[in-house]
């Protein structure tokens, strides 16, 4: 399974949105196989990858 979150509302004062996110990224990493990305916007454009979990910005 491959899981997709993209969100506007993720940085360090997001709140409920980040910690919503960082724990189902924790389950993904932790409990199953899938894989997970997370598209958020940033500064300039970048993929981060960790394993099985994906980050574009």
């Amino acid at each position: 399974m491959h899981l997709c979150d993209l969100t506007y509302a993720y940085n360090e004062y997001s709140g409920g949105i980040r910690t919503y996110i960082e724990a189902k990224r924790a389950y993904v990493r932790e409990q199953t196989d899938w894989k997970h990305l997370l598209i958020i916007p940033g500064a300039e454009d970048s993929v981060e990858t960790d394993g099985r979990l994906t980050v574009c910005r």
